[in-house]
């Protein structure tokens, strides 16, 4: 075995150990409480049905046929807990806690593979991983049954074959993912976009990297309203409605968004925290830290452009598994410069 195998496994099976309750604690007492649960119910007893939801919901069939999948296996803990609806199989509502919970361990051991790969460490790596995983978010967003921990998982894996320069591979999940959360390829029309901006990465790089995701968003667009039309949401597409929610901020409340929206960003802050004493220790401000928190700007202003309110805490935290391997290297280097000081 090699020691890149190695340390894979060994930071794989820290992040399960470390993160397992979390997912006990969820399937014990969370109680869906967004009616968007009971949306994603029906595909995931029918997956691939694009009859089962109303649009944007029924095009997100990658984790319905996890969730299915995971179902079907039979792997299923009987325990009594807090939520309780006869409508709703306890066997299929632990199968979407379970796909969620996957997909979120999956997404921190990428981050912390990306953290590896900057760093050499296996100990900051860890400490990748181990952020990803304490976000705001965890418990109030991603273990929860909808399509978030799958969605971390794409951002990951995306950002990670998308530093590595792994084009094949990129591409291949970046299509997948328009079955998976439509917002995943503007991320990288953001991100690809920023970087050129700012000169961060190789610039054939992010020039392929933009035109696959605006390929891709192009894609899910004219699989929503030409292909499969399925209803629901049209003011998502609407020009009219962009511009209504721009021209009327007071629509949604401040203290909403700022509480929900943005203070639920601990990992980001903790990478801006990083990168600031990084900053002013050593006037280093690596460019990929920008172009991510540019991206998280961006996505947030879209959002709140296309009406989604304090959804967009949900949809910013993405980004965490990125954010959280960066801050993980910038903490690395903090304290290389700490040991080369004294």
């Amino acid at each position: 075995m090699n020691s890149e195998l190695r340390s894979s496994l060994l930071r794989a099976g820290a992040l399960l150990l470390a993160s397992y309750g979390l997912f006990y604690f969820s399937y014990k007492y969370y109680v869906p409480i967004r009616a968007d649960f009971y949306r994603y119910y029906p595909m995931y007893q029918r997956p691939l049905d694009f009859t089962a939801a109303t649009a944007p919901f029924v095009y997100r069939q990658v984790s319905a046929v996890i969730t299915h999948a995971l179902y079907l296996t039979g792997i299923f803990y009987p325990e009594d807990i807090s939520f309780k609806d006869p409508d709703i199989d306890q066997r299929m509502f632990f199968s979407a806690l379970l796909a969620n919970y996957l997909g979120l361990l999956l997404a921190a051991i990428v981050a912390g593979r990306i953290a590896e790969l900057k760093t050499g460490s296996f100990s900051f790596s860890l400490i990748a991983g181990l952020l990803c995983l304490i976000s705001f978010h965890t418990q109030t967003a991603v273990i929860t049954g909808l399509t978030d921990g799958i969605s971390w998982f794409f951002v990951a894996a995306l950002y990670l074959l998308y530093l590595r320069g792994a084009r094949l591979l990129f591409l291949v999940l970046l299509v997948l993912s328009i079955f998976q959360r439509e917002i995943i390829s503007l991320v990288f029309i953001l991100l690809g976009s920023f970087a050129l901006l700012l000169g961060s990465g190789e610039k054939r790089q992010n020039v392929f990297v933009l035109a696959c995701a605006g390929t891709c968003f192009a894609a899910y667009l004219l699989l929503r309203t030409v292909i499969i039309a399925a209803p629901g949401y049209e003011f998502q597409l609407s020009l009219a409605s962009v511009l209504a929610n721009v021209l009327s901020p007071y629509a949604v409340s401040l203290r909403a968004v700022v509480l929900q929206g943005f203070m639920s960003q601990n990992v980001i802050f903790i990478a801006a925290a990083a990168h600031a004493a990084l900053w002013l220790k050593a006037r280093e401000m690596p460019r990929e830290f920008l172009v991510l928190f540019f991206t998280f700007v961006a996505l947030a202003a879209i959002g709140l452009a296309d009406g989604i309110g304090v959804n967009i805490g949900r949809i910013g935290g993405m980004l965490s598994p990125a954010f959280a391997a960066l801050a993980a290297a910038a903490l690395w280097r903090l304290e290389r410069l700490a040991q080369n000081a004294s």
